[in-house]
């Protein structure tokens, strides 16, 4: 029947946009499902007064057992399917309401599934808030709590995923779409996280960053499943430095902190990192980043035509001056 993959998302993430597009993209071979729409289906078609707005405040016995309904219906769909090759089944893996949590789905209605993985998708705040102030559900959550939700969404979709002992992948809504195709479709290709300066470079090379994204980007999609951190922009929406007040609320604050530890996923679901280095400006995030992937075991291929600290000899595995060499070896480390 194919391959299901669970993904989870918040309000507002982009998660349904990314499916759809994911789909479109797979000439046929993806299918998708939504846990929400499915349980508003079969409230409906039961003649149920339950509407999108106020599902979450009916019972909590109901409202498991009309989850339970929607999955069995979504199984049901899956098993008859035989043209799919992936099953992408969206969820909540939670909901904040009213003060409390209420689970976006089971561990019995996850093992029934029996998926391959789960992803769970990510996006800037500052476009989360914009989707969100249009639903009336969601439209006073602010900054801090959107970030708080979307971190108890990343960690309890690792759970399920551990649950299970499938793969759990952080993937930023903005990730190509045929690259992550490529992850979902089981395509042997390695995955790698990419490393650049990006304060330091902006200063000497203005279009270093035009580059990285018409150049440097396409060939390492050819090669590999690709994990950008720009791809998540929350750091370009933190108040300037002199904005004192702003830059250190608490939501400016968790913003900081969950860019390293978002980056640090992404490194932790990668086989290597790849560092495009091409200033001799240091980039203290860059150096944390081969420091942290060097302390995981991660290979690390870097880029970088300067005078080389012995510090990050010992952290890089193979670094390269001249960027022919430094692609020919990431083509012998794809293959």
């Amino acid at each position: 029947m194919g391959k299901v993959w669970i993904v989870s998302g918040i309000s507002g993430s982009g998660r349904r946009e990314l499916l759809q597009e994911v789909a479109e993209a797979s000439d046929n071979r993806v299918a998708i499902y939504d846990v929400g729409e499915r349980m508003l289906q079969i409230a409906a078609d039961n003649n149920l007064s339950v509407n999108n707005d106020k599902i979450l405040d009916i019972d909590n016995m109901a409202l498991t057992l009309l989850r339970a309904k929607a999955v069995q219906s979504i199984l049901n769909e899956i098993e008859k399917n035989s043209n799919a090759e992936v099953h992408l089944v969206g969820i909540h893996a939670v909901f904040p309401w009213r003060g409390r949590i209420i689970p976006g789905i089971s561990f019995e209605d996850i093992a029934s599934l029996k998926p391959s993985g789960v992803i769970c998708v990510v996006d800037d705040v500052k476009r989360i808030l914009g989707f969100n102030k249009k639903n009336i559900k969601w439209q006073t959550l602010d900054e801090f709590n959107t970030q708080y939700w979307m971190m108890i969404e990343e960690y309890v979709s690792k759970l399920l995923s551990e649950f299970t002992k499938k793969p759990f992948f952080v993937v930023a809504r903005q990730h190509e779409t045929q690259n992550l195709l490529h992850l979902l479709l089981g395509k042997e290709k390695k995955r790698i996280y990419l490393s650049y300066p990006i304060t330091a470079i902006k200063k000497t090379d203005p279009n270093f960053l035009i580059k990285l994204e018409k150049e440097v980007l396409p060939r390492l999609y050819e090669m590999f499943v690709v994990f950008n951190p720009l791809d998540i922009k929350d750091l370009e929406s933190l108040p300037s430095e002199d904005e004192t007040i702003l830059l250190n609320s608490d939501a400016n604050q968790l913003k900081k902190e969950r860019t390293v530890e978002r980056d640090y996923d992404f490194i932790d679901q990668s086989d290597a990192i790849v560092v495009f280095y091409k200033t001799d400006k240091h980039s203290p995030g860059v150096a944390a980043e081969i420091e942290y992937a060097h302390r995981n075991s991660k290979d690390v291929f870097m880029l970088y035509p300067f005078s080389r600290s012995p510090f990050l000899e010992r952290a890089a595995d193979e670094i390269y001056d001249k960027e022919e060499t430094f692609w020919k070896k990431l083509k012998e480390f794809s293959t």
